[in-house]
C-alpha cells in the first residue's frame, strides 16, 4: 500500500525542484531548521518556501542526500517512481431495479394522461462513450437532459475543439445526464462510494472537450503529487493526492473502481440568455477552446462541452 503520510522540505521558489538539503516529517521541524540556518534575508524574502511532499519523493530525496552530504541543495528531478492505475469498471444494469422503475412509471402514467405514450427510458441512462472524433460527431446536436435522444441532423455543422485519442481506452466511460451519478444506485448492480467511505475527497469533476482530455489528466495527477510538492504542484498535486488516499485505502478490493460520467452541455448560442451554464460553477475547464465568456451560450466558437465526474463505486 501506498504511503499518504506528509512529509515538508525547503524548497527553493522557481529553481525547478532544488530544495534545502534538509527533511522532517513536520513542517514545524522545517520552520525551526531554516530559523537556525543564519540566512541573510527574512524568511518570508528569501525564495524558500515549506512544502509538502510525498513519502515516495521524500524517500527518493534521502537517498540523494547519501551520495551528496556536502550539497547545500538536493533535486528531485532524476525520480521516476510507479505510478498507481486508476481502475475503471463496468457499470451493469439489475433488472429487478428496471421492473420496479418500469412499473412505478406504468402507475403514473395511468395517474398522469400526459405521460401515456411516453417512453420510459431508464436502461439508456447510461450511453458507453463513444469517442468524439469529426468523422462521426461533425453533425452531432446533444440533448443535454437526455443525452440518449442526441441525433445527428444533415445540416448541422457541430465544432469540434478536440477530438478523443482514437486509442482510448472506454471501458468504465459513460455518456449520462448532469445527475447521473444519482442514478447509479436506483438502477445498477454498483453502489456509489461516499467520501468516509474512500478516506478522501470522492467527488472529482471538471469540464473537458472530451475523455481523453480528462483521462490525461488524472493521470497527470498522480505523477504530480509523487514527483512535485503542494506549491508548485498547485491543483494537480491535491487531486493526485486525494486519488492515491482513495485507491490506496479501497484499491485492495476487487469490486473496487471509478466510472467516468461525461455529461454534454449544448451551446444554444444565445447571447441573451444568463441563466445558463457558468464556467465558473463547474469547476476547472481543461479543453482547449479559449472562453470569452463566463456563459457557455455566449461564446461563439463553440457548440459544446462536457461535465466530468469521476465516481468510485463497488459492484455489488
Amino acid at each position: 500500500m501506498t504511503s499518504i503520510k506528509p512529509y515538508y522540505a525547503a524548497w527553493l521558489e522557481d529553481s525547478d525542484e532544488y530544495y534545502v538539503n534538509s527533511f522532517f516529517e513536520t513542517e514545524e521541524e522545517v520552520h525551526t531548521f531554516l530559523e537556525g540556518s543564519n540566512l541573510s534575508v527574512p524568511l518570508r524574502e528569501s525564495g524558500v518556501k515549506i512544502v509538502e511532499l510525498s513519502k515516495q519523493l521524500f524517500d527518493y530525496l534521502q537517498e540523494v542526500i547519501t551520495t551528496k552530504p556536502y550539497s547545500l541543495t538536493v533535486t528531485g528531478k532524476g525520480h521516476q517512481p510507479t505510478l498507481p492505475t486508476i481502475p475503471y469498471t463496468e457499470l451493469k444494469y439489475d433488472q429487478a431495479k428496471l421492473d420496479l422503475r418500469e412499473f412505478l412509471w406504468k402507475e403514473m402514467q395511468e395517474e398522469d394522461p400526459r405521460l401515456l405514450g411516453v417512453k420510459n427510458d431508464d436502461s439508456l441512462r447510461f450511453q458507453p462513450w463513444q469517442p468524439i472524433l469529426k468523422e462521426t460527431h461533425s453533425q452531432i446536436v446533444y440533448n443535454q437532459e437526455f443525452p440518449c435522444l442526441s441525433e445527428s441532423l444533415e445540416t448541422q455543422h457541430t465544432r469540434i475543439v478536440e477530438e478523443d485519442s482514437r486509442d482510448l481506452d472506454t471501458k468504465g466511460v459513460y455518456l449520462t445526464h448532469l445527475n447521473g451519478k444519482q442514478d447509479i444506485e436506483p438502477l445498477t448492480t454498483s453502489k456509489v462510494l461516499s467520501r468516509r467511505e474512500t478516506k478522501g475527497t470522492s467527488n472529482f469533476f471538471g469540464v473537458s472537450d472530451n475523455a481523453t482530455q480528462v483521462k490525461v489528466y488524472l493521470e497527470k495527477a498522480l505523477e504530480v503529487y509523487f514527483t512535485s510538492n503542494s506549491v508548485s504542484g498547485g491543483t494537480l498535486y491535491w487531486l493526485g493526492k486525494h486519488l492515491t488516499r482513495t485507491l490506496d485505502y479501497c484499491g485492495v478490493s476487487t469490486k473496487f473502481g471509478y466510472v467516468l460520467l461525461m455529461s454534454p452541455i449544448w451551446n444554444n448560442h444565445d447571447v441573451s440568455n444568463y441563466g445558463g451554464f457558468r464556467w465558473s460553477k463547474w469547476g476547472s475547464y481543461i479543453g482547449k477552446y479559449e472562453r470569452q465568456s463566463d456563459y457557455l451560450d455566449h461564446e461563439i466558437g463553440l457548440d459544446f462541452a462536457f461535465v466530468w465526474n469521476l465516481v468510485p463505486v463497488v459492484t455489488n
